[in-house]
């Protein structure tokens, strides 16, 4: 998305049914999703800060599905989208969300107080 933004346009599918490409809108949303997978991997290595640092990128991947979300209800985007948003927009945000609740546990055990 970031090097070859007009290759990702063309080359996954369903993109191109949401309207004419935008290299710079493909390298925005590619270092949005650069800095989510650079949040999970600093969790990886300073553990301690996992909990906050789940929470910065989940809250991106969950609001990025939620705008998908109402464009499928509204109308904007068409239901052809939903399998490919499925795995690739709700199963990241679904899977981001049910991490921090794991980590948020795991954090108020070590604090004593949960």
């Amino acid at each position: 998305m970031v090097g070859d933004p007009q290759a990702w346009y063309h080359t996954v599918p369903g993109v191109q049914l949401t309207g004419p490409p935008n290299s710079h809108f493909v390298q925005d949303i590619g270092i949005a999703f650069l800095t989510v997978a650079s949040a999970y991997l600093a969790a990886l290595r300073w553990q301690g800060a996992a909990y906050p640092l789940s929470l910065i990128a989940g809250f991106w991947l969950t609001g990025h599905a939620l705008i998908h979300l109402i464009g499928l209800i509204e109308g904007s985007l068409s239901p052809v989208h939903l399998v490919g948003d499925a795995i690739a927009i709700f199963g990241p945000a679904i899977f981001a969300v049910l991490l921090s609740l794991s980590l948020r546990r795991t954090s108020q055990r070590k604090v004593g107080t949960g």
